[in-house]
């Protein structure tokens, strides 16, 4: 149902996402054993503190690779309890900024013990969840130079969820506006030289631009290296764990556009194999069918032959695309987009189509601009209310599939199916029809 995918895959996972990151900065800026030689040289002017049990978060000094999987920037899963149990111990360090997903360090925390303060936002939303997950990566080693991820496994619902963070940082935004289409060479294998994609989105995912090992990897190989990893994790009898969860992709804004064009890339190239049709060696990574997208308020990947590309992937059932936005916010106003479409509204229920654009128009984009209201129809907060009010109760009750089918996908699905049986069989008449000719024309 989409309220499974609401309740874990986005809510929470894209909030714990941004409060991740910045708690994770704070610790790196003001923890007194990661900060040992600024503090030895007096070069430093922040304060620095000791926190307790700093190693719960998984952070090193110069935020390498970590054990042997080379592509993690991770040294173990961070597990929901230890997270907890850090903030728990440490809460008297952290403030949070007003109506945000955002922690800074409390400055008059000196002499202040944890209990003195209420418990963290954070804090509450991790006691709420109660699957068993794990926060098996979590990759900002290049936070305000680069992309940021997280990929958790949840095992209550048989999930993997890989959540990409949205436009944070003065990068994010530079490659936000990058408008222009290029090719790409992984995606040109699979769906030719006709289809071109956002430059700035293709350049944060496919540039060599991580340095892992002695090798720089791009965004995609790492996060293809996890996947890899988790998939083909074993238990003691030899038993593939994860093997029949759901792969599941999904951002808001910048990290929509992102989860997007990963999930279409991987779902068209050679790394993956299906399990149910495997054949294949080692090398692939066996990921269950279809692969899931779910973006709020995603811009644009490409046009018209990605589109077409894309739908191909979906009706052949590898790719399904929840492409959710509200009315107001220009960002994924412009453009061709895919899948199916979830257009929210304040006080009615949302449309739904398949593959229909959102177009705001001039006249309403002057008035939004005049209201000062851009900011607040893009927002995730603003999303999820208008999501969970009165007016779409059953909709949290569908299922993915059920989108497609009552958006009409599925119905033009089977049309484009029978009509490309149709094309097939009339070429094979042709050819038949040319043979019996011209063995006639050479009898006679």
């Amino acid at each position: 149902m989409l309220s499974s995918y609401l309740s874990f895959t986005k809510s929470k996972v894209s909030t714990l996402m941004y409060e991740l990151y910045t708690i994770r900065e704070v610790v790196r800026q003001h923890d007194i054993t990661l900060n040992e030689e600024t503090e030895k040289e007096g070069e430093g002017k922040k304060k620095l503190v000791a926190f307790d049990s700093p190693e719960l978060l998984c952070l090193t000094k110069d935020g390498g690779p970590l054990d042997e999987f080379q592509s993690r920037a991770l040294k173990y899963p961070i597990s929901y309890t230890n997270l907890l149990e850090f903030l728990k111990k440490n809460r008297q360090f952290f403030k949070q900024k007003p109506g945000k997903a955002t922690y800074l360090f409390n400055s008059e925390c000196e002499g202040k013990l944890p209990y003195n303060y209420p418990p963290l936002s954070i804090e509450m939303n991790l006691t709420e969840i109660h699957d068993d997950a794990e926060v098996w990566e979590f990759d900002d080693r290049f936070h305000g130079k680069d992309l940021i991820y997280a990929i958790i496994v949840n095992r209550t619902r048989k999930r993997v969820n890989l959540s990409f963070r949205g436009t944070a940082s003065a990068n994010d935004l530079m490659m936000d506006i990058k408008f222009l289409f290029k090719r790409i060479e992984c995606i040109t294998k699979f769906a030719g030289k006709d289809v071109k994609v956002h430059k700035g989105f293709s350049e944060y995912l496919f540039s060599n631009n991580s340095k892992v090992g002695q090798k720089s990897k791009s965004k995609y190989e790492c996060i293809c290296e996890n996947l890899n990893t988790i998939y083909s994790t074993r238990d003691e009898q030899g038993n593939e764990i994860y093997r029949d969860f759901e792969l599941t992709t999904t951002g808001h804004s910048l990290g929509g556009a992102l989860a997007q064009l990963f999930a279409y890339t991987f779902a068209g190239s050679k790394e993956l194999t299906d399990l149910n049709q495997s054949t294949q060696g080692p090398e692939h990574i066996l990921i269950p069918k279809p692969i899931t997208v779910i973006t709020f308020a995603s811009p644009t990947i490409g046009k018209k032959h990605y589109v077409k590309s894309f739908q191909k992937l979906e009706r052949d059932g590898e790719l399904r695309h929840l492409r959710v936005s509200n009315c107001g916010d220009i960002i994924p106003g412009f453009g061709k987009h895919c899948g199916v479409s979830i257009h929210l509204y304040e006080n009615k229920q949302a449309k739904i189509k398949y593959g229909k654009s959102v177009n705001i128009g001039r006249r309403r984009m002057r008035s939004l601009t005049s209201q000062g209201s851009l900011l607040l129809n893009h927002s995730l907060a603003t999303t999820l209310d208008r999501i969970s009010n009165e007016f779409n109760s059953d909709l949290l009750r569908m299922s993915v599939e059920d989108f497609y089918e009552k958006s009409g996908a599925n119905t033009l699905f089977r049309r484009q199916g029978r009509q490309a049986f149709s094309r097939s069989d009339g070429n094979r008449s042709f050819g038949r029809f040319k043979r019996l000719t011209n063995s006639m024309y050479r009898r006679y």
